[in-house]
């Protein structure tokens, strides 16, 4: 904590959000970044080019790994140096930032009178879309056809954002599928 500064900054933090009561932690702030490193290290790179082979790797440790083996694997890849990096990178980025929450960060951007969405919580996120819209269709094929060229809005022009280009969700399955 000395070994930082922390002490001196933690007047600085308890600003930040008082008025929203803003949660904030370094978990969040890093987030997956840091498993993205870990898993990198320990994962064979044939498993990486294949989900079912990635999880058959990570059940074969949970069966017969150990932690010797384990801290080996990190060890020889350098993990360590490469998340300490990884941290100090994000933290110089907090730094350059004038805000520092996602509260913060939304009013400093917030227009009066616009719109404020609701997408729910942690556990509907982790819950998936089954709930809401039911199981994926078996027939992969069959279901792609179906949502790009037989549904209501099949055939309603759009514009892309990034080339400004109109299609519709019918031409642009039989451009990549067609």
């Amino acid at each position: 904590e000395t070994k930082f500064g922390a002490s001196r900054k933690w007047d600085e933090a308890k600003t930040i959000d008082a008025t929203n009561q803003q949660v904030w932690s370094i978990g969040e702030f890093l987030g997956s970044d840091l498993g993205d490193i870990v898993a990198q290290a320990i994962t064979p790179p044939v498993a990486q080019k294949d989900p079912l082979l990635e999880l058959a790797f990570a059940r074969a440790v949970g069966q017969k790994g150990t932690v010797k083996a384990i801290k080996h694997l990190l060890e020889q890849q350098d993990v360590l140096t490469k998340i300490a990096t990884k941290i100090l990178e994000s933290t110089k980025k907090l730094c350059a930032n004038k805000v520092a929450t996602g509260q913060a960060m939304h009013d400093k951007f917030a227009m009066e009178g616009a719109y404020e969405f609701f997408f729910g919580g942690k556990p509907d996120y982790f819950g998936g879309l089954e709930p809401r819209i039911g199981p994926p269709s078996a027939r992969v094929l069959e279901a792609m056809v179906k949502e790009h060229c037989d549904s209501i809005d099949s055939e309603v022009a759009w514009t892309t954002g990034n080339y400004g280009i109109t299609t519709t969700s019918k031409q642009e399955f039989l451009c990549v599928a067609g």
